[in-house]
C-alpha cells in the first residue's frame, strides 16, 4: 500500500503528509503550547534507539509503520511510549496499568504457595496456572463492566429517542391547534395577525407606564397628561403606518397587523430610549458619573499616562451613567406599577357597609324602594331590619 502510494506522488510527498499529519495530531490533543516538532523528534530517536544495529531496507515504510505512529497501551491519548508528550513525565494510566499485572501476580504467587502448603516453595507451572485463572477472571469481569456499560448507554439512548419523540409529538400537537381568536387551524394557538393584535395594547400600555414614570409621578394630573399624550403619539403613529402600507397597495388583514403592531413597537423603543437619555442627564446619574470618574481618577497610577487615566474615568463614567439611569428607570416603573396595583385592590374591595345591607336585605327578602311597590307591613319590616343591624353592629 505505501509503495503504491509513492508511485503515485513520491515518497518524499508522502513522508511529508505523514509528518505534517502527526504534527497536527499532536497538537490537536497536546494544545497549542506544546512543541509538537520536539515531541515527533523525540519519538524518532527512540524508535532509531530501539532500532539498533538491524539495518533499515525501506525508509519509507518504517516511518510510516514504526517511526511515526504513537505507540500507548492505556487509553491516555497524550501518552507516547509510557510517558506523556506534554510534560514529559510518566504516564499515570501506564503506571496503574503496570501496579495492577504486579499485584495480580503477587496475589497468583500468595494463592499457588498457600495450595502447596505454605512452605513457600511453589512450582513454577503452578504460579503460571493460577495467574492465567486470575487474568481470565479478571477479563470476565472486565467484559462484564462493559457490557453493563453498553446496555446502560443504550437505555439512556432510547430513553432519549423516547424523550424525543414526546416533544415532538407534543410539538406536532401544539402546532395542531385553531386560532383561540380567529379559529384558524393549524396555528399553534394564536395566529401571527391575532398575535399582533394583542402586542399593540401591551406596547402601548409599557410605553404610557414608561413615560409616566420618566414625567409624570409629580402629580395625578400630570400623569394623566402623558398618558394622554402618550397614547395620542402612539395611535398618530400607527395610522400614519397604516396610512403608508395602504398607499403601495397592500390591503391585507395580517400585512396591516402587522404594521400596526411594529409602530408600536418602535414607538415604545423611541419613549424609552428618551426616558433613558432624560434621566442619564439628571441629578442622580450625574452624581453617579462624577463619583465613578474621581474614584477611577484615583488610581491613575495604574495607566502609562494622565490622558490614559482620563480617558479610562471617562468611559467608566459614562457606564455609570447609563446604569443608573437603565436602574432608576426599572425602580420608577415598579413604582408605577404598584400604584396602579393599589388603585385596583382599591376599586375592587367591597365596601363593607354596602355587604351587611346586602346581607340584611337578603335575610328580610327585601328590594330596594325603586324595585318594589309598598305593600302592608313594609315599615315593620323595616323596623324589623333596622333593629336587626344596630344588634348586629
Amino acid at each position: 500500500m505505501v509503495w503504491g502510494r509513492v508511485d503515485r506522488m513520491g515518497a518524499r510527498e508522502v513522508v511529508r503528509k505523514a509528518v505534517w499529519r502527526h504534527l497536527t495530531a499532536i497538537l490537536n490533543v497536546c494544545g497549542p503550547d506544546v512543541d509538537a516538532e520536539r515531541v515527533l523528534r523525540e519519538r524518532l530517536k527512540r524508535r532509531l534507539a530501539e532500532q539498533g544495529a538491524t539495518h533499515i531496507t525501506d525508509p519509507v515504510g518504517w516511518l510510516m509503520s514504526r517511526g511515526l505512529p504513537r505507540r500507548s497501551v492505556c487509553l491516555e491519548s497524550r501518552c507516547d511510549d509510557g510517558r506523556r508528550m506534554d510534560t514529559r513525565a510518566d504516564c499515570q494510566a501506564c503506571v496503574l496499568q503496570i501496579l495492577d499485572g504486579r499485584a495480580l501476580r503477587a496475589r497468583a504467587a500468595k494463592l499457588a504457595s498457600a495450595a502447596l502448603g505454605g512452605d513457600g516453595v511453589m512450582a513454577k507451572a503452578a504460579g503460571e496456572k493460577e495467574l492465567c485463572a486470575l487474568w481470565r477472571r479478571e477479563a470476565e469481569a472486565t467484559a462484564a463492566r462493559h457490557a453493563e456499560t453498553i446496555r446502560m448507554r443504550e437505555a439512556a439512548a432510547a430513553a432519549t429517542a423516547e424523550h424525543r419523540a414526546e416533544v415532538q409529538a407534543r410539538h406536532a400537537a401544539w402546532e395542531a391547534q385553531p386560532c383561540a381568536d380567529c379559529g384558524q387551524p393549524e396555528s399553534a394557538g394564536l395566529c401571527g395577525s391575532c398575535r399582533d393584535r394583542r402586542e399593540v395594547p401591551t406596547f402601548q400600555r409599557e410605553a404610557i407606564d414608561v413615560a409616566v414614570a420618566t414625567w409624570g409621578l409629580g402629580s395625578n394630573e400630570q400623569a394623566q397628561l402623558c398618558a394622554e399624550r402618550v397614547e395620542a403619539d402612539v395611535r398618530r403613529t400607527v395610522e400614519q403606518a397604516v396610512k403608508e402600507l395602504r398607499d403601495t397597495g397592500t390591503s391585507q388583514a395580517a400585512a396591516l397587523d402587522l404594521a400596526e403592531r411594529l409602530a408600536t413597537q418602535s414607538h415604545l423603543h423611541a419613549v424609552r430610549q428618551a426616558a433613558l437619555n432624560c434621566l442619564a442627564t439628571g441629578g442622580k446619574a450625574q452624581e453617579e458619573a462624577e463619583r465613578v470618574f474621581a474614584a477611577e481618577m484615583r488610581c491613575r497610577h495604574y495607566h502609562d499616562s494622565w490622558e490614559a487615566a482620563q480617558k479610562a474615568a471617562g468611559e467608566a463614567s459614562e457606564k455609570a451613567r447609563w446604569r443608573t439611569a437603565h436602574h432608576l428607570l426599572d425602580q420608577q416603573l415598579r413604582e408605577v406599577r404598584a400604584i396602579r396595583a393599589r388603585a385596583v385592590d382599591t376599586e375592587t374591595e367591597p365596601d363593607p357597609y354596602q355587604v351587611q345591607a346586602d346581607r340584611v336585605r337578603a335575610a328580610m327578602n327585601w328590594s330596594p324602594p325603586s324595585r318594589r311597590l309598598s305593600a302592608p307591613g313594609t315599615h315593620h319590616a323595616a323596623g324589623k331590619a333596622v333593629e336587626l343591624t344596630e344588634a348586629r353592629a
